[in-house]
């Protein structure tokens, strides 16, 4: 496991804070400590998953001292930006239960689970949902993606249809009884079943209030946190060379560039760091459609594992990595019983 995720995992508890706790006022040695202690904190949550360092770092401890510096700088810029100051989160790091009705008779509901990172009010009103994405820009969205983020649109849906969850009523799976109608052995299988008894009282306790929002948020903001690393120089030079003019001892002379009044100067953001797209209600419903038919594929075996860079942070990798090794290895017996070992193209 990279340890980039672990360093992600900190930074977003950090914000959390930043926001549950309101600390407008910049502290860089509270940032410092609070990163520190949240990192720890995630690697001793899951022991399963073990930080494995870059290359040229001995352990994870000298590539987290290595690293912490620059993750401590972009969340003391994402504290001071004054579009933070203006937000009032009142939703952070909040699970969520979406349930959506199985048209076939007898079905469960599906059930699709996430978290959202945060979701709150700014000055003026607005409800805004946001997904904070501590990743190189190499990975950046285009407009086009952002637009077409399947992860925004599920989470817009959820504060509008969903239900809150924590780690006391997430859905989990229970042994069921034997089914005789599965094939099998002559006694049945054993089934297991999806429970969900959610929400409870220590997700509202969380939320602070009763009742999920209920609200399809106005906007939804990628927050790009690389974005927030500080230039190192200005966006235009100050000044430019007049070629068209005479030399002054063999040197060009040179004039104001006009556009360096009005670019981005050296300590300034590197990029506009809030991508913003929306989720209109018509959007949702279309979504919600879609969205059980994808589920009916799963559940029929019909889909496919396309493993990249992405899937390191997905929880459900080990498994769906089994998954594949699988797949090739049914695709193999089925090649073998086909064409024989010792002739693959069947004698062509």
């Amino acid at each position: 496991m990279p340890l980039a995720a672990f360093l992600g995992t900190a930074g977003h508890e950090v914000i959390y804070r930043i926001h549950k706790e309101r600390r407008l006022d910049i502290c860089k040695m509270w940032l410092g400590e609070a990163f520190e202690d949240a990192f720890h904190k995630a690697i001793q949550k899951e022991p399963d998953r073990v930080p494995t360092p870059k290359v040229g770092y001995e352990n994870i401890t000298d590539q987290f001292q290595s690293e912490m510096p620059f993750y401590v700088e972009l969340l003391k810029n994402y504290q001071a930006h004054p579009q933070n100051k203006e937000f009032h989160s009142t939703i952070h790091e909040q699970h969520f239960v979406l349930k959506i009705d199985n048209p076939a008779e007898g079905s469960p509901p599906y059930l699709i689970c996430g978290t959202i990172d945060q979701a709150g009010y700014y000055s003026d009103g607005r409800f805004v949902l946001r997904d904070i994405k501590f990743r190189d820009n190499a990975f950046k969205y285009s407009r086009r993606e952002l637009d077409l983020n399947i992860q925004l649109t599920t989470y817009a849906t959820a504060l509008k249809y969903g239900l809150p969850s924590c780690d006391t009523c997430k859905p989990y799976y229970q042994d069921g009884s034997i089914d005789p109608t599965v094939q099998g052995e002559s006694s049945g299988t054993m089934t297991k079943k999806l429970v969900y008894n959610g929400p409870c009282p220590a997700c509202t306790k969380k939320i602070g209030t009763p009742e999920w929002p209920l609200i399809v948020p106005e906007r939804c903001e990628m927050v790009w946190m690389y974005d927030l690393e500080p230039r190192r120089k200005d966006e235009f030079d100050q000044y430019v060379m007049r070629r068209d003019l005479p030399k002054i001892k063999n040197a060009y002379q040179r004039s104001i560039n006009p556009e360096w009044a009005g670019g981005a100067k050296a300590g300034d953001p590197k990029g506009e760091c809030f991508l913003r797209t929306y989720r209109p209600l018509s959007r949702i419903q279309a979504f919600m459609d879609d969205i059980l038919r994808v589920c009916d594929q799963i559940r029929q075996g019909v889909f496919y594992r396309l493993p990249s860079k992405n899937c390191n942070w997905c929880s459900q990798f080990d498994i769906c990595q089994g998954g594949i090794a699988a797949d090739e290895a049914i695709q193999k017996e089925q090649h073998a019983a086909q064409y024989g070992s010792s002739d693959p193209f069947g004698g062509i």
